[in-house]
């Protein structure tokens, strides 16, 4: 029975975030208005690929299941080996696809229902753990912000793109570790198995030079570590191992990637493409590769390229949509990282004048710990994949966000909570702390008065 509440929740949860992802009925971007900063987002985010992905489900309806280039989905050119790279959830789609009777656009369309569910209860599930490890405040904010969230909104449903297993890695990294830090049925080397076989299959079903992924794999262990006050040194030994568990599963899948290629070429150099791919997409400006947009120009900067994601918006709020149609307020990702300042640096409120921050001071700090090593995680793709970040601002940006934005919403709702039930305790005793004096009449003074030394017990022995 005391279940009940809780299955309640996930499943209205996630029905909410389905039709969010699907229906956008908040109307996050007003895709109806030609007007707006990006016009009809919601409806034409990378449906381009969808074209890749409804050829080969034909292909593989008509030639088989590994006749049509093995993993390799799209067009059977020299780029596609990196472009396309591993399609695996592609060759999934299409063996089912082989058992239906649907034409390939109405396959599509359902499947993206399917994708959305599945990203929608994995976040329900998210939701639900941090209302029971976090509280209630940072579980509402996260629930509430992932429906107001472009970067979530407008990629949820991508069936080529899977955005879901772009956070998986993460997800379970925060919600696992816990059983590792505490001794509980977890072991530290069945995490990183666990770890290792979801970056596997993300590899397997994308490009796998996602660097800002591969570091997020470390949240957990930063954040249950400073929470139950893990030495520094195993904490950055815990960290570092799954990051290389992250990091061989991206070698692994490189190298398949080169040996499926080249058996679909018969060409050794071209199967090498992808290696060359990821040296242009990052700093690399290889003669040969000079007509690909693989590379960014050398005279632009990385700092010019990474402005460009401090100000695009990444989170909508529809304001007043019936009196001023097609307005709305934007919270850019410059605003967020300048509030991982005044959020985090709460953590640090003297404890006598606020009682509340002092009772979940160990939380603030790991959950700040957190989201700032998130933060680094997602710096380390604007620094890295200069190229990529260059030619595909549109993708690149919702790639960006991870895992920091879901973090920071959580230490925001975690900061509000705590500051209302101050609030509320200081409005219940009627009594405030004195900001600026030595602290005399807080609510909290009495427990720092000097007390009387306690009178020696008289001895009953005799003299």
């Amino acid at each position: 029975m005391r279940r009940i509440p809780e299955i309640v929740i996930f499943l209205a949860l996630a029905c909410l975030f389905t039709v969010t992802f699907m229906r956008n009925p908040f109307q996050i971007g007003d895709p109806c208005d030609p007007k707006q900063w990006r016009p009809r987002v919601f409806e034409t985010f990378q449906i381009d690929t969808y074209k890749a992905i409804e050829q080969t489900i034909d292909m593989t309806r008509r030639d088989g299941h590994w006749p049509a280039g093995g993993f390799i989905y799209g067009y059977p050119k020299e780029t596609d080996v990196y472009d396309r790279a591993f399609a695996l959830h592609v060759k999934i789609y299409g063996w089912i696809f082989s058992h239906t009777a649907l034409d390939s656009a109405t396959f599509v369309e359902r499947t993206e229902w399917v994708v959305s569910g599945c990203f929608a209860v994995m976040l329900a599930a998210f939701v639900l753990f941090v209302r029971r490890h976090i509280g209630w405040g940072a579980a509402i904010t996260l629930a509430a912000l992932t429906c107001l969230s472009d970067w979530l909104v407008f990629i949820a449903r991508n069936i080529d793109l899977l955005f879901c297993l772009r956070l998986l890695p993460s997800l379970l990294s925060f919600m696992l570790f816990r059983h590792v830090v505490t001794g509980g049925r977890l072991k530290f080397w069945q995490f990183l198995l666990i770890i290792g076989a979801a970056m596997i299959f993300l590899c397997l079903c994308s490009n796998p030079f996602i660097t800002n992924v591969v570091f997020g794999i470390g949240v957990g262990p930063v954040f249950w570590g400073v929470l139950h006050r893990v030495p520094f040194r195993r904490i950055a030994k815990w960290t570092l191992a799954a990051i290389a568990v992250g990091t061989a599963a991206v070698g692994i899948s490189m190298i398949a990637t080169a040996v499926q290629g080249y058996l679909f070429f018969g060409n050794a150099d071209k199967a090498m493409t992808v290696f060359h791919a990821a040296f242009n997409r990052m700093y690399g400006h290889e003669a040969r590769f000079a007509s690909v947009d693989w590379g960014a120009p050398p005279e632009i900067s990385v700092f010019q390229i990474f402005e460009q994601y401090l100000t695009q918006p990444m989170m909508s709020l529809p304001f007043y949509q019936n009196k001023f149609p097609g307005y709305h307020i934007y919270l850019s990702f410059y605003a967020f990282l300048v509030a991982v300042v005044p959020f985090s640096l709460m953590s640090l409120l003297d404890g006598r004048r606020f009682p509340r921050f002092e009772a979940n001071r160990k939380l603030l700090v790991s959950l700040s710990a957190a989201t700032i090593y998130s933060l680094g995680a997602s710096l380390s793709w604007a620094f890295m994949m200069k190229g990529h970040m260059w030619h595909h601002l549109h993708q690149a940006a919702v790639v960006f966000y991870i895992p920091y934005m879901l973090f920071l919403y959580m230490l925001m709702g975690c900061c509000a909570a705590i500051t209302l039930l101050q609030l509320f305790d200081f409005a219940r005793a009627r009594r405030w702390p004195a900001l600026f004096s030595d602290g005399a009449d807080s609510p909290t003074a009495e427990t720092r008065r000097p007390t009387q030394p306690m009178p020696k017990a008289k001895s009953n022995k005799r003299n």
